[in-house]
């Protein structure tokens, strides 16, 4: 019995991470761009909500005042942008 604890416990913790990730539902929100930091890689709306945004995402196509729809989950305490578009 002893011998099957340990791998029980090194799967479980190594599983755990991955289904915590998986469990991440979509949320999305609509809104108007009232900053974007291209040095913090964020963005915020005017309801003051902050946003992080990906790599894949071009900053370029942003502007401030533009009414948006966003796709994104909550990673690590902060909400990651899946997907942007205008409205």
């Amino acid at each position: 019995m002893r011998k099957f604890i340990l791998p029980l416990f090194l799967i479980v913790s190594v599983a755990a991470p991955s289904l915590a990730m998986a469990a991440a539902t979509p949320n999305t929100d609509i809104g108007t761009i009232k900053a974007l930091n291209a040095k913090a890689l964020t963005l915020t709306l005017s309801d003051g909500y902050k946003f992080k945004l990906t790599k894949k995402i071009s900053l370029a196509d942003l502007k401030v005042g533009e009414k948006v729809k966003i796709t994104w989950v909550k990673l690590h305490g902060m909400r990651k942008i899946e997907a942007i578009h205008a409205e």
